[in-house]
């Protein structure tokens, strides 16, 4: 029996909410770490509160004595299927496609390092519920001191997310009456992010020293990559800008030799999925010049004119190269020419710079920028490149515009 007292004192009306056609019946479950809900009807009041009451019940049963390892994975659910465990849950929210892979991976990486992390000489993961949540005070002598350590404030939220998540599965499940991760996030990270505030502009001749250096198809032996024409790679991100997933997702059939263009309409992550592109604007039709056309052009001949399904950048298998191979052939390539490594993504902000520098004084130049890149607006784009825009020239037509508008003094 679910304790009804509770469910009664959880349940309140508000007159002056009906009055005004607003909901006005509210469960406050803030003390029991579940949040303030208003419904229109009684009825869903009550359910509302009787889920926090169950929850409670499952807490007092017992289930607190039960060590945060076991909470965290077990091996009934191994055998039986039945979702017992935190671990479980996620793989089912990988499966259902509310979370992706990776998100998975970084979340039990670090609520592995939590259950690792000692206190009172006793790791985390040996205590039970009722021990680890009894004592909130150890969040900020203990917890917040091990996980900023060494870490720069972006990834210690990253971190604190994947805690604060697992809290509320405890407090769900029955295994704990409040998360003590919600309110308590680290304001600061352990070091100070390398991170500059403003990025800087990748010059022209170090992207062209570093092309003369990348292998093309046929003379690159590496790690058995001979079908993968880098050189062309590089150079196509950075006369087009676009996203490292969307480039690797690219087939022979987006290309149009005629019109000169390529459709991005997907990309593929690090395990090989091909998903939707990154905002609705990435779906997009991009223009380049003859070059890129000529060049693209030899590589559909060096490829024996394969079927259009056939991916541009791919591996002796025929399958998408790991990202990670990308960053490694830049680097190698950075080292040989004797310039600064710079990361693939810099192609991308490469092909912004030239971008402005052509269309940034222009009428309607930045919004042409942020379509090409496939920002969901213009906004994004003067927040990532504006500092560059100063050192471009007006549009001579646009300032005799804008002075014969202008009021006389």
């Amino acid at each position: 029996m679910l304790n009804t007292e509770l469910v009664n004192n959880l349940v309140r009306q508000y007159d002056y909410k009906a009055s005004r056609s607003k909901r006005p019946w509210c469960v406050d479950g803030r003390k029991h770490n579940h949040k303030r809900k208003f419904f229109y009807t009684k009825q869903e009041a009550i359910k509302y509160a009787e889920e926090i009451a169950s929850n409670l019940r499952l807490y007092s049963s017992g289930r607190a004595e039960k060590k945060v390892r076991n909470i965290f994975e077990c091996e009934k659910c191994k055998t039986t299927g039945e979702i017992c465990c935190y671990k479980k849950s996620r793989i089912d929210d990988v499966a259902n496609g509310t979370i992706r892979e990776h998100s998975f991976e970084n979340s039990m990486r670090d609520i592995n390092f939590l259950l690792n992390i000692k206190i009172n000489n006793q790791a985390v993961g040996d205590k039970t519920a009722a021990e680890f949540f009894g004592d909130p005070t150890t969040v900020f002598t203990i917890i917040t001191p091990a996980t900023t350590k060494n870490r720069v404030h972006k990834t210690v939220k990253n971190y604190w997310a994947s805690y604060t998540d697992f809290g509320s599965y405890c407090v769900k499940a029955g295994y704990a009456d409040h998360n003590m991760f919600r309110e308590t996030r680290p304001k600061n990270g352990g070091k100070k992010s390398a991170r500059k505030d403003k990025i800087d502009r990748v010059q022209r001749d170090v992207v062209e020293r570093i092309l003369e250096q990348l292998p093309t198809g046929n003379s690159n032996q590496l790690h058995g990559y001979t079908k993968c024409n880098w050189r062309l790679a590089a150079f196509f991100a950075a006369q087009t800008g676009l996203r490292q997933g969307e480039q690797r997702a690219l087939t022979w059939s987006d290309v149009d030799f005629d019109l000169r263009s390529v459709a991005v309409n997907k990309g593929i992550d690090r395990y090989r999925n091909v998903a939707e592109p990154k905002t609705v604007k990435s779906t997009r039709r991009l223009r380049f010049p003859p070059v890129v056309v000529k060049a693209l052009q030899e590589e559909y001949m060096r490829q024996g004119k394969p079927p259009k399904e056939d991916l541009i950048w791919q591996d002796t298998r025929g399958l998408t190269i790991h990202p990670s191979m990308f960053i490694k052939k830049l680097a190698k390539a950075a080292v040989a020419a004797g310039v600064a490594r710079i990361t693939w993504h810099e192609l991308r902000h490469y092909y912004a710079s030239a971008q402005l520098a052509l269309k940034g004084g222009t009428k309607d130049g930045i919004w042409k920028v942020s379509n090409n890149l496939g920002h969901s607006n213009t906004v994004t784009t003067t927040k990532t490149y504006g500092h560059w825009l100063e050192d471009y020239a007006e549009d001579p037509e646009e300032t005799a515009r804008e002075d014969q508008a202008a009021l006389r003094y």
